[in-house]
């Protein structure tokens, strides 16, 4: 399915730009602009049938973490065209992590529709509303402005006028561009956080798989923490019966998120398929972003 949705786009793209080409020939035509019209709903279409054959090979875990990884790439090349005082590279960047960030949504919210209505889904519903209704909109709003900004230092750089108050411009957008990047991928990492806060033990491997892996080889370390837990169980004993079953509570939330922390860092594996290439790709971006900032800050 996915290389037959894959085939239809390739052959419907040379008509698409076929057909833009000839509107810009002639703007006003209307039969042109109905032309263009016809292939740009069946394009929409066959993107659509091709975005839901990807959807349907990842899983959404996944979806999330490339996502956030494509977030960071954009902002890192949004961050180096502010640099390079190239105004339409920033302006393209931006767009690219608003629609990430709606799609981000747009399938968060389709997911979690699909479940009972719980304190739990609530939660996912109020961290993903609020990147779509608060954090996008700043986001975009504080864009526009850098972008405004960035073409007016274009402009005087043309000019030739001061060099120190470009700097100093310079400065002071990629600041804002790194506050406003930070504000999208931290409510997208939110989104994840409440995802995962419902995961069952079922979802992942055992406990006892984990438990023997974290064991330390060190004998000494090995009797040490036997004498700790002994200590702990017997504090348990003495504990009322509601306190247990509130530190029970907490105890089982904690594993399903480690259980899934570990999972999820097993899957990144040197013997994976493209899509783990790809996401460790994406991590080392996410690094060199951290490094190209902090000459910034």
């Amino acid at each position: 399915v996915l290389r037959y949705a894959t085939l239809l786009c390739e052959k419907i793209a040379p008509q698409v730009v076929n057909a833009a080409f000839l509107l810009c020939e002639d703007p006003h035509s209307e039969v042109l602009k109905e032309n263009m019209s016809t292939f740009e709903h069946v394009w929409f279409d066959r993107v659509k049938m091709l975005t839901m054959a990807v959807d349907s090979l990842i899983s959404f875990d996944d979806f999330l973490a490339v996502s956030e990884a494509h977030i960071s790439e954009d902002c890192q090349q949004g961050i180096q065209a502010i640099v390079e005082h190239n105004s339409e590279m920033l302006d393209r960047n931006a767009g690219y992590i608003r629609g990430r960030s709606v799609r981000v949504c747009d399938m968060v919210l389709n997911e979690i529709g699909q479940v009972p209505s719980d304190s739990y889904s609530e939660n996912v519903k109020r961290a993903t509303l609020c990147l779509r209704d608060n954090v996008l909109p700043q986001f975009k709003k504080r864009a526009e402005q850098i972008v405004s900004a960035l073409t007016e230092v274009e402009r005087t750089l043309k000019d030739g006028d001061d060099g120190n108050q470009t700097e100093m411009e310079t400065k002071r957008e990629v600041d804002e561009m790194i506050y406003a990047c930070q504000k999208v991928y931290d409510a997208v990492t939110d989104i994840r956080h409440a995802l995962l806060m419902n995961r069952n033990p079922e979802d992942v491997d055992s406990d006892n798989e984990y438990e023997e892996d974290g064991l330390p080889s060190d004998e000494a370390c090995s009797q040490s923490s036997a004498s700790e837990m002994q200590n702990q169980q017997q504090i348990m004993r003495q504990l009322p019966e509601e306190s247990k079953r509130e530190i029970q509570k907490q105890i089982d939330v904690f594993k399903i998120t480690q259980r899934k922390f570990e999972y999820e860092v097993g899957k990144w594996d040197e013997t994976g398929n493209d899509i783990i290439a790809l996401a460790k790709k994406m991590c080392q971006i996410m690094m060199n972003m951290t490094d190209f900032t902090k000459y910034f800050i």
